[in-house]
């Protein structure tokens, strides 16, 4: 790829990252918070804050800050675990699981829409090169 490639490549993703949190503005929460609520619901039972550090790759002390942020606002409970108080398990609460549901069905829309406007096969395409793409990067997380 030549040096101008680069150039035009590197804006169109600074692009789209930029316009993914325009449209994530409205959200009450923040995405590393929202993060953390998909991956309580993924795992459902027993989640801990050191499970959440390492699936988000982050320090213990960012991701009790999050927590700590999430259950000020009532979107998650943390309930001390019987085998070691001093872990919590986290749990989405109602107003959790209301906020998610919700984030999901205009992110679904917004997905289908997509697909529309690039017509299925480009869809296809993209989404095959966005998962080369996040493979490529989760190696290189890990050089």
């Amino acid at each position: 790829m030549e040096q101008f490639d680069l150039i035009q490549a590197a804006e169109q993703l600074a692009t789209f990252q930029r316009r993914q949190q325009q449209l994530n503005r409205s959200l009450p929460i923040r995405s590393s918070e929202m993060g953390v609520l998909i991956f309580i619901e993924q795992h459902a039972e027993n989640v801990t804050a050191s499970q959440i550090g390492l699936f988000l790759g982050v320090a213990k002390p960012s991701v009790t800050a999050i927590i700590k942020t999430l259950v000020q606002h009532e979107f998650v409970s943390a309930t001390p675990l019987p085998h070691d108080q001093r872990q919590k398990a986290l749990s989405l609460t109602p107003k959790g699981a209301a906020l998610l549901a919700e984030t999901k069905t205009v992110y679904f829309a917004r997905l289908e829409r997509f697909k529309h406007a690039l017509g299925p096969d480009n869809f296809s395409q993209f989404f095959t090169l966005l998962t080369l793409t996040n493979e490529f990067f989760a190696e290189e997380l890990i050089r």
